[in-house]
C-alpha cells in the first residue's frame, strides 16, 4: 500500500474511533480520536502531488481534512483547509460540501470577541486542580477554563452538572480564564 492510502486509511480508522466514542457520551475520548484523523488526513493531502491527474484525491483529501478537524473542535483549522479546498478549484460536489462544512463551523465555533473574550452556555462536567471542563449545550465542543484555585470549590459545589453561563477571556498562553459563571436560566 503506498504512504498516502495508508495514511487515508488510518485517518479512517481514527474517525470510526472518534465515531464511537461519541456515540457513548465520551466527547474529550472522541475529540482526541478526531485529532489524530485530522493529523493523518493533513499529511496524507500534503503529500500528494499537485499533479492534474491527482486534482479529485488531492481534494478529496483535504475537504475530509476540513471536515475530520471540525469533528475535532479545531475550527480555525477546519476555515483553513475549507478555504485551501476552495482554492484548488475544486468540482461541485466537493464545493457543497465544504459549504455545508462551513455552515457547520460557523454554527458550532464559540462567539468570540476581537479582544479574546469567550461566552458559552454548557454544563459544567469536570474539574481539576486549577480548571473546569464545560461542554456546550449541543455537546460537540468541550472548554477547558482556568479558574482560581480559591474559587474552585465554591463553583464545583454551586454550578457541577449544572447548566451555566460563561464568560471567559484568552490569556496570554492561548487558555480561557474564568471571568463569570452562572446558572443559565
Amino acid at each position: 500500500m503506498n504512504p498516502i492510502r495508508s495514511l487515508h486509511q488510518s485517518a479512517a480508522e481514527f474517525s470510526v474511533f472518534g465515531d464511537v466514542a461519541k456515540a457513548k457520551g465520551k466527547m474529550d475520548e472522541a475529540k482526541l480520536f478526531y485529532q489524530k484523523a485530522f493529523e493523518l488526513e493533513k499529511d496524507a493531502a500534503q503529500r500528494m502531488s499537485d499533479d492534474k491527474n491527482d486534482h479529485l484525491n488531492r481534494c478529496i483529501l483535504l475537504r475530509s481534512a476540513a471536515a475530520l478537524a471540525y469533528h475535532a473542535g479545531l475550527y480555525e483549522e477546519a476555515e483553513r483547509y475549507i478555504e485551501l479546498t476552495s482554492s484548488e478549484n475544486p468540482p461541485d460536489f466537493i464545493k457543497n460540501e465544504l459549504d455545508e462544512i462551513a455552515a457547520l463551523v460557523k454554527n458550532t465555533k464559540p462567539v468570540t470577541g476581537r479582544n479574546g473574550q469567550l461566552d458559552i452556555e454548557g454544563t459544567l462536567s469536570s474539574a481539576t486542580e486549577s480548571e473546569i471542563t464545560v461542554v456546550e449545550k449541543n455537546g460537540s465542543t468541550t472548554y477547558s477554563i482556568r479558574v482560581p484555585a480559591q474559587k474552585l470549590k465554591e463553583i464545583v459545589r454551586e454550578f457541577f452538572l449544572e447548566t451555566v453561563r460563561i464568560s471567559a477571556s484568552a490569556g496570554p498562553d492561548g487558555l480561557y480564564l474564568l471571568k463569570k459563571i452562572n446558572k443559565a436560566a
